[in-house]
């Protein structure tokens, strides 16, 4: 089912736009018939996303701050690309913490960040209309010992 680059005259002002919104490039492609382009770099994000935060999720517990800076920077990048603005700023919430000494509580921005993400995902699903590859098994993305 192709991309519903319109927001649905039903929703709230704020509802799915502050999750994601679709960029004008996008739309664009979609518009002049590109959008099975425009599905796979929906889908090449979610996949490179999933793994990207396993790694922060793995990198947390054993205080690896380069890797959680890295991975939310990379993250962050391909956020901005797709519209999902909330969860670039989450990105750089965390890259920016992790550069304290001590850092803050990375646990609790990579759970907001975790969520943002689940919330993306949905709110993709529902304009897209299909099931979405490259979410993460929640146990894997979670700190351990959190």
């Amino acid at each position: 089912m192709p991309l519903k680059t319109q927001r649905d005259a039903s929703q709230a002002p704020g509802d799915c736009c502050a999750v994601w919104t679709v960029p004008s490039a996008l739309r664009q492609l979609a518009e002049s018939g590109e959008g099975d382009l425009v599905e796979e770099l929906i889908a090449d994000f979610q996949t490179d996303t999933a793994s990207r935060l396993q790694r922060i999720g793995m990198a947390l517990p054993a205080a690896d701050l380069r890797t959680v800076c890295q991975e939310a920077h990379t993250i962050r990048g391909g956020a901005l690309q797709i519209g999902a603005n909330r969860l670039a700023a989450l990105c750089h919430e965390l890259e920016s913490a992790a550069k304290q000494v001590p850092p803050v509580d990375l646990a609790g921005l990579f759970r907001s960040l975790l969520r943002n993400y689940e919330e993306v995902l949905a709110v993709v699903a529902s304009r897209r209309g299909v099931a979405l590859p490259g979410k993460p098994p929640a146990e894997a993305t979670r700190p351990h010992g959190k």
